[in-house]
């Protein structure tokens, strides 16, 4: 059961969308940035792209990115690429609170596979290393009106979507199968969409400064999320073409918690894993 203390928190006599609203999405066709205006309690104004001439700044308290420029995950780092330093600019501008969605990839890997906010950074990847240096410059622009949120894998229904759960559901509903590329045994930490949906539009209320894991804090196989799939999909196998356990990671998730007081069990994650694989029946 999903549990918070900040459950009746809601902006209330106002309406999503409006154009007199305080929270500023960018990247709105996305797939998070979709998922949150659907399941958001706040009003809210969203753009695709962002166009610091477009935008309201007068009434805006709040502004989330969620766009990435293609290029970010595969070029070495250049402004040109990085879309959370155009809106950079404009928060400081306009002494905007930012919240920035970075990864778990900023972590260096070691033994134990388990990350707090203080674990060591860096590893032989440009997305990661990219996601370090924007990082760094958010923290030295907005010391004191910033949000930095290092998010594990976030998922729910994506079909289509290249990431490690979406291209899971396209393999199912095209072939009946989910081929993993790992052992079946790697644990990670998954985080269903609308838990992360719901603790975002809290950390918009609480607007908390600094460095935030956010994710289920739970280490669960990459084996029973795919037979969880597939219990809601009904017919299909699981495989995998690799035997090795690879890229396990479970972030530590405290800080955040003491601040919200939420608590994830693995039932939810595998009960919204179980539900993607009911919904992809009518795909």
């Amino acid at each position: 059961m999903i549990t918070s203390k900040k459950d009746n928190i809601r902006i209330c006599n106002r309406t999503k969308h409006d154009d007199a609203a305080e929270i500023l999405v960018i990247g709105k066709n996305s797939y998070l940035g979709k998922t949150f205006l659907t399941l958001t309690d706040h009003a809210v104004v969203s753009k695709r792209y962002f166009d610091e001439s477009a935008i309201n700044w007068g009434k805006i308290k709040v502004v989330i990115n969620f766009t990435l420029n293609p290029f970010y995950k595969t070029n070495s780092y250049s402004p040109e690429i990085d879309e959370d330093l155009k809106v950079i600019k404009s928060a400081k501008k306009y002494n905007v609170h930012y919240v920035m969605l970075s990864s778990r990839m900023v972590y260096s890997p070691n033994s134990t596979a388990h990350y707090s906010e203080q674990s060591a950074l860096g590893r032989n990847n440009v997305y990661a290393t990219n996601k370090i240096i924007t990082e760094n410059i958010v923290m030295e622009n907005l010391p004191d009106k910033q949000t930095i949120l290092r998010l594990g894998n976030i998922f729910g229904f994506e079909l289509d979507r290249p990431s490690f759960f979406g291209m899971a559901l396209t393999n199912l509903k095209k072939k009946k199968e989910i081929v993993m590329d790992c052992s079946l045994s790697t644990k990670r930490d998954f985080l269903p969409v609308e838990v992360f949906c719901k603790l975002l539009d809290q950390i918009i209320i609480t607007r908390p400064v600094g460095i935030f894991n956010l994710s289920s804090g739970l280490s669960i196989p990459v084996g029973d999320m795919g037979s969880a799939i597939l219990s809601g999909f009904g017919v299909g196998s699981i495989t995998s073409n690799n035997r090795e356990v690879r890229d396990p990671f479970i972030l530590e998730v405290k800080k955040l918690q003491n601040l919200l007081d939420f608590k994830i069990t693995q039932e939810d994650v595998l009960g919204a894993a179980h539900k993607a694989g009911e919904l992809l029946k009518n795909a």
